[in-house]
């Protein structure tokens, strides 16, 4: 990434929010970083502040699908995670590979 640096900007881009980022990307290569690209592209951040890059129609609507989607108390979410402008929730249960998902949810 080093000699990277030289020729290019570079990016992390990922579905999380920048206080993960923070938490869990080392020093090393936070040094080496010039910017985020954050919540499945829909903010960046230059590691200390971040910009919502949708419109605020856009947020109303993902913002009015969250508060539905909380309403309906659904047995296997765990929680739902403050996003800007995302939506995050995490389960509780097991997710089995033979039912086509890989990986596993929290317990």
């Amino acid at each position: 990434m080093e000699t990277l640096k030289n020729d290019c900007l570079l990016y992390i881009c990922t579905g999380n929010n920048l206080g993960f980022v923070k938490k869990h990307v080392g020093d090393s290569v936070k040094k080496l970083i010039d910017g985020y690209i954050l919540e499945t592209g829909s903010v960046y951040s230059d590691g200390n502040t971040e910009k919502v890059l949708l419109k605020n129609d856009e947020i109303l609507s993902i913002r009015l699908l969250n508060k539905l989607l909380k309403s309906q108390k659904f047995p296997n979410i765990l929680y739902y995670a403050d996003r800007l402008a995302t939506i995050s929730n995490f389960t509780k249960l097991p997710i089995r590979q033979d039912e086509g998902y890989l990986g596993v949810g929290r317990k």
